[in-house]
């Protein structure tokens, strides 16, 4: 699991200044709060937040890609061409699948649910 240290402000995420879609809508506040998303759910893309790739493991069907954003580790499983060590790349969230967690416990409603 991915835990990104965030700052949450007007109704919305930040993690390093950049806003981070989510679930749904905030619903609970808390004095540490924190971005929950699962590997399998972080993809390289042409936007999103900046970090620097530290490791690659290729399984075989699938690799792992473990970056660096500022001090923040962020792990990625990822299908097709992988980038190497110390190549600045740029990972999204899938939203549906991005919580908030409030001094531990989930603070976001998914919508439709």
């Amino acid at each position: 699991m991915n835990v990104l240290p965030c700052e949450v402000r007007d109704g919305a995420a930040f993690f390093r200044g950049e806003r981070v879609p989510l679930e749904g809508p905030i619903v609970k506040a808390g004095t540490r709060t924190e971005i929950g998303v699962r590997p399998e759910f972080v993809s390289l893309a042409e936007e999103g937040i900046e970090a620097r790739v530290r490791k690659v493991a290729d399984l075989g069907r699938h690799g792992v890609v473990e970056a660096l954003a500022g001090e923040t580790r962020i792990s990625a499983i990822v299908h097709g061409p992988m980038p190497s060590p110390g190549e600045t790349v740029r990972l999204a969230f899938r939203r549906d699948m991005t919580r908030l967690y409030a001094d531990g416990w989930i603070a976001t409603e998914a919508e439709g649910g």
